[in-house]
């Protein structure tokens, strides 16, 4: 078992590699509009070891320019260039692996930017394929429309599996309960699902941060999606219990470290520099 405040010759030698580390957003850095206690410090440890970060979320319900002002609202220092995500991860997916040049989107404004970013075409008359993410103003016709498509066999993917988004209110319908209507509806799966944990999330924060896999850590507080992307891609992972995780489950969840929270793994970076 891994203790939390601990440190272990195994925990040195994988720390002593890291040189960039991949950062989950809710629940690992921030709860809400607030830091979760230590991520500041973090911030401060990652710059004073010579490391560097990449924000990587799933979340594309807002651009990557209104994530970083909600994490510099916070007191954290993220400009848009340090986050990756699951937006710009479909767009880059649909132009090089699917050679995609019109689409059919049911998907919030700043997922329709990124595709609109990298060329593609927005259209509901025949489009190449149809892509599903968060979408605050689905109605009906849409939704029976891309099941249309989808029937006739047209491709389609969704940007990330998260069912559920948490706010202030309570749940909101995310992702993976928009598309799992449509495959209730048509019986057919997306031919891909990318985000945390898909292989090809990884592979795209691996190639931002200019390093190779073992040389990257992933950081976050849900062992189904943080802790299995790094899984899938060779990286190492660590799991901070200020989000969705409590402790006894962390100890099933096969990270390679475990924090109580952010100010912990702080101090172990700091304590194993890469030479």
């Amino acid at each position: 078992m891994k203790a939390p405040a601990s440190e272990t010759f195994e925990q040195a030698n994988i720390l002593g590699k890291i040189r960039c580390l991949l950062l989950d957003i809710d629940g690992t850095i921030v709860l809400g509009q607030k830091q979760t206690p230590g991520a500041e410090r973090l911030f401060e440890a990652i710059e004073e070891s010579g490391r560097s970060f990449l924000v990587v979320t799933n979340n594309n319900s807002i651009s990557v320019g209104e994530h970083a002002a909600r994490l510099r609202g916070a007191g954290l220092p993220v400009e848009a260039e340090n986050i990756l995500s699951s937006a710009e991860v479909a767009a880059e997916f649909l132009k090089t692996e699917w050679k995609c040049n019109s689409v059919m989107v049911l998907g919030a404004k700043a997922l329709r930017n990124a595709l609109l970013a990298k060329g593609l075409k927005l259209t509901d008359e025949n489009p190449d394929c149809v892509v599903v993410g968060f979408d605050t103003e689905l109605c009906y016709e849409r939704l029976k429309r891309a099941c249309f498509e989808i029937e006739g066999g047209c491709k389609w993917l969704a940007t990330h599996p998260d069912v559920a988004m948490p706010s202030p209110e309570g749940l909101w319908p995310d992702c993976g309960a928009i598309t799992a209507a449509i495959c209730t509806t048509t019986g057919q799966e997306p031919d891909i699902v990318l985000g945390k944990p898909c292989k090809y999330m990884g592979q795209a924060a691996i190639r931002r941060s200019g390093f190779t896999a073992e040389q990257v850590m992933m950081v976050g507080d849900r062992a189904e999606t943080d802790v299995l992307l790094a899984k899938e891609n060779g990286m190492y992972s660590t799991l901070v219990l200020t989000g969705a995780t409590s402790s006894k489950d962390a100890q099933r969840s096969g990270a390679d470290l475990i924090v109580d929270n952010l100010g912990q793994l702080a101090k172990l970076l700091l304590a194993n520099v890469p030479k």
